[in-house]
């Protein structure tokens, strides 16, 4: 196993790009991002490579999932389906960039990866190069927080948000000699001073390339499911949300691209199945993630037909997210029938004031019940997506979620710990209410709060998290032992490790193929 995976039939390039994957969330997904840009660079004939840090060794990640130690997935043995690279990562790097001599190294970073990617640009200064890459940092961390980033002293340029027509444009100015500085969507400096170009008209996504998933190592397309491993395939047919949910980023792509065309757009079905039978055959695609946002947020006529041609032209098994309010009777029984084995929707907050005026998502209960009703009704599994710790949080309000998801009855449960991201409104209110630093610390959104809240602390908030679904699917007589199991200590952990087996044993129905 490497980190650079990949071969070509020609040893001329007309430049040489070499992207930095710092993922800390292990494998089995691949990222769109770095697949798109990759793909449309090489149409112009440029080299492209990728440094991964998913599998070495000496970092702390492992392959056991960290949901399995909550008890919202199954254990499955994913060690044996790859092997662990020996090594010291930044030496890898170092060596990596001496041997290709990239022109450009590229940082795609979202804000909670972005220290870890850094920390490799940082390493290029102390290199022995014939000459300098430029370093260029894109995807939603310098979008939201571009004066930030740009500041950096070892980032040169940054892309302010979709980056395939603009990495295309910059590279191929660089390779022909020319000005690269007036690029639409990115920001370069240029003698001491930084060129903030305008935002461009959004890409039409008809006019893409397929992903090129080869850059990337052969397990990421490993995915556990229901106990099982597949090789998933990973696909977007629209690009961007409608919603504007205020713990999330799309309110902030809405304004920033207002003047560019629709943020939400979608790929044509014919564009969508061509895409998805290359990859299907291509990479013996098992089982198909679509990472569209609100994946039912399309139109009756275009989901059916949609639908209608991937199961006679796919035939796949596939996973969605949605949101409950475009879920009703007719879509659930059409994608039960076309493949559909997962959906998961956004329960996100039990309190109505947390949920409407917190967080923006102004949906009743009932109409979040009725929702999972109807999923449940048909078979598909389904994940409910929630989120603790957000302002004005309290130990009553968390168990409000609880009940909620009590009642929606999910068969799996993702919980997270709300972090203030940056171009949130939620992180201006938490600046404001003086609950956060202006600068604030990044942490681990499955596992750790930043926030400092009276009414309850980071380690109740951590406690929670870790006793979330046994409080969903355990009888309540069993609610004083797992009050005991929230807080860690040889006999609670003992007491929590047997109550999710406990759970799993007895009270925990599993659904999908």
């Amino acid at each position: 196993m490497s980190p650079c995976k990949k071969e070509y039939a020609t040893d001329y390039f007309a430049m040489k790009v070499m992207f930095i994957y710092p993922n800390k969330n292990g494998f089995g997904t691949i990222p769109l991002g770095i697949s798109m840009i990759s793909a449309r660079l090489e149409e112009d004939g440029h080299k492209t490579l990728l440094f991964d840090s998913t599998f070495f060794t000496s970092r702390s990640m492992n392959f056991k999932d960290k949901r399995e130690e909550v008890g919202t997935h199954i254990k499955t043995d994913l060690g044996k389906y790859v092997t662990r690279i020996d090594a010291s990562p930044e030496q890898v790097f170092e060596k990596m960039v001496i041997e290709e001599e990239p022109d450009i190294v590229g940082l795609s970073a979202v804000s909670y990866n972005f220290p870890e990617g850094l920390r490799y640009l940082k390493l290029l200064k102390n290199l022995e190069l014939k000459h300098k890459p430029l370093t260029i940092v894109g995807g939603t961390h310098p979008t939201v927080a571009p004066e930030k980033t740009i500041a950096i002293d070892d980032v040169d340029a940054i892309c302010v948000g979709e980056g395939e027509l603009a990495m295309a444009e910059l590279t191929n100015k660089l390779q022909n000699g020319e000005d690269y500085s007036h690029v639409q969507n990115m920001w370069v400096k240029v003698n001491g001073k930084t060129v903030r170009n305008p935002a461009r008209q959004l890409t039409q996504l008809d006019e893409l390339p397929f992903p090129d998933y080869s850059l990337f190592d052969d397990s990421h397309f490993i995915k556990p499911f229901v106990g099982k491993v597949y090789r998933i395939g990973h696909f977007e047919l629209s690009r961007g949300c409608p919603y504007q949910c205020t713990y999330c980023v799309n309110k902030y792509y809405q304004d920033l691209f207002k003047d560019g065309g629709s943020y939400h757009r979608v790929k044509s079905i014919e564009r969508s199945i061509e895409e998805l039978r290359d990859a299907r055959d291509k990479y013996n695609v098992q089982l198909v993630k679509f990472w569209d946002e609100t994946f039912l947020v399309m139109r009756n006529d275009r989901l059916f037909a949609f639908l209608d041609t991937y199961k006679r032209e796919i035939n796949l098994p596939f996973m969605i997210n949605t949101r409950a309010e475009t879920i009703n009777e007719d879509r659930i029984s059409a994608i039960k029938d076309a493949g559909c084995v997962a959906i998961s929707v956004g329960i996100e907050a039990g309190n109505d004031i947390i949920r409407k005026k917190i967080m923006n998502r102004r949906i009743e209960k009932e109409a979040i019940i009725k929702a999972f009703k109807i999923i449940n009704k048909h078979k598909i599994r389904t994940s409910a997506f929630n989120m603790l710790g957000m302002p004005f949080e309290s130990r009553r309000t968390v168990f409000e979620t609880i009940e909620l998801n009590r009642s929606c009855k999910p068969t799996t449960q993702t919980i997270n710990i709300f972090y203030p991201y940056e171009g949130t409104l939620l992180r201006k209110v938490c600046i404001d209410l003086g609950i956060i630093d202006k600068d604030p610390e990044m942490v681990d959104f499955q596992s750790e709060s930043i926030l400092e809240m009276p009414q309850i602390s980071k380690e109740e908030l951590i406690g929670l998290r870790r006793t979330f679904v046994l409080y969903c699917k355990l009888p309540k007589v069993f609610y004083p032992l797992i009050y005991f199991a929230e807080k860690s200590g040889n006999l609670r952990n003992h007491l929590h490790t047997f109550l999710i087996w406990f759970m799993q044993k007895f009270f925990d129905k599993q659904v999908g193929i």
